[in-house]
């Protein structure tokens, strides 16, 4: 549970770049994925942040807007 709170500390944490957060945040959450801890930060940050899933990231890779 020390592990979980912590990887959400840090997932929610706007003063690193996503990318660092996401990452950290996966490797200390086994089993957690790209859908659940986006999730979480939509939760948390509405405003900034979208759901990242399978189905997402195929459609937004056939309409050409998949960012980098």
């Amino acid at each position: 549970m020390k592990r979980l709170r912590k990887a959400m500390a840090i997932l929610v944490d706007t003063k690193s770049p996503i990318g660092n957060r996401l990452d950290d945040a996966l490797e200390m959450v086994p089993g957690m994925g790209v859908g659940i801890a986006t999730a979480v930060l939509q939760v948390t940050h509405p405003d900034k942040f979208g759901v990242w899933n399978g189905k997402s990231e195929k459609a937004m890779t056939l309409l050409g807007i998949w960012p980098e």
